[in-house]
């Protein structure tokens, strides 16, 4: 499922042009103008690339040919903005219904379930060895502990009284169990490191609560105090950028390869746009994690103001939000034909929602 995306800024004719549009297309746009354009002055069409051309054209800009160059950029930046949504769904891994596509899909799903579940083994592995070292250290106490009590002495065991053995464990534990919360449940894996990484905190943000992250993240962006609103933007807008970048160095890639093919090892020039979409692509993961932790912390936050403005009363525990929200999803998600024979009522607060403030 792809993440909800704010409304960009809108585009002036005269050059306007928004915070969305300048900062997530024109710099990936130059990057990529410059980087064909260094190809097109150093010959590697007609022969090997010459770097010194290259320099000789960089060091002598003239006003006309900086024109030019913007012009470029700004063109395709305006070709290649209305692309960031396809862009992002290819990058998660929605690659369409089609036999390949789906044998696609399936291997690198069936992939990264293998990668989870070693990931997995080896939390437990390393969990194990700290269990029986807290064990050995309580002795016959361990087996009269609760649960609580249990991770209570556990914490103090390793702040106070284990050795470098054990707090090696401990420290492996942490990063696995860091590792396993990339990936979603088995059923839910996607082919792709992004499309886990969304889909895991997904699935987790405003579960505590019944509600669903991507049906209720346009209604609370509409509804979300400004400065909420901008928080969720501007990890959108890194998510964005990182998507853009990765997505036009692939391109440059490429462009670079069919450019240097007959050029001996010239072709491994391609190598270092190659290389920028790696780092690229792992920074989207990162921003993938810092967007969906925004998503979350606004339903923390304000999902209060979603009931009022949905003119539901505000419940009194979370038990009792839960069991509201699970009707409140139906309807707001619309998937089923027959709510009325699913008896989906809620009981709607006397009081008039507030306007937007």
């Amino acid at each position: 499922m792809s993440t909800p995306s704010l409304p960009d800024a809108t585009l002036g004719v005269a050059g306007k042009i928004g915070r969305n549009f300048s900062v997530v297309t024109v710099a990936p746009s130059l990057y990529l103008t410059l980087w064909v354009y260094a190809l097109y002055v150093s010959g590697a069409w007609a022969h090997e690339p010459r770097l010194g051309e290259v320099r000789d054209a960089f060091a002598h800009w003239s006003l006309a040919g900086a024109a030019w160059l913007a012009l470029a950029t700004v063109l395709v930046g305006l070709f290649i903005h209305p692309l960031q949504f396809p862009t992002v769904q290819l990058l998660e891994g929605y690659w369409g219904p089609s036999r390949l596509a789906r044998a696609a899909v399936k291997l690198r799903a069936a992939h990264y379930r293998a990668k989870a579940q070693k990931i997995e083994d080896r939390l437990e592995e390393h969990q194990d060895i700290l269990q029986f070292k807290l064990n050995d250290h309580l002795g016959e106490r361990a087996s009269k502990l609760t649960t609580d009590e249990w991770q209570r002495e556990m914490a103090r065991y390793l702040a106070e009284k284990a050795d470098d053995h054990a707090l090696s464990h401990a420290v492996a534990e942490d990063i696995y169990a860091k590792a396993t919360r990339r990936f979603p449940r088995p059923a839910r894996m996607m082919p792709t490191r992004l499309g886990n990484a969304l889909r895991a905190v997904e699935d987790r943000a405003g579960r505590q609560y019944g509600l669903d992250a991507i049906t209720v993240a346009p209604h609370l962006a509409l509804i979300a105090p400004e400065s909420h609103v901008a928080y969720l933007h501007d990890s959108r807008e890194q998510l964005d950028l990182a998507v853009r970048l990765c997505s036009v160095s692939l391109l440059a890639t490429v462009i670079t390869f069919a450019a240097t093919l007959t050029d001996g090892l010239w072709l491994l020039l391609a190598l270092i746009p190659y290389a920028l979409a790696y780092v690229a692509y792992r920074a989207a993961v990162s921003a993938a994690d810092e967007f969906m932790t925004a998503v979350s912390t606004i339903i923390d936050l304000d999902r209060f103001a979603l009931y009022r403005h949905l003119g539901l009363s505000r419940p009194q525990t979370t038990q009792q939000e839960r069991r509201r929200n699970a009707k409140l999803m139906l309807l707001l998600q619309n998937e089923s034909p027959d709510l009325d024979e699913l008896e989906v009522s809620l009981v709607y607060s006397p009081e008039e929602p507030p306007d937007k403030a």
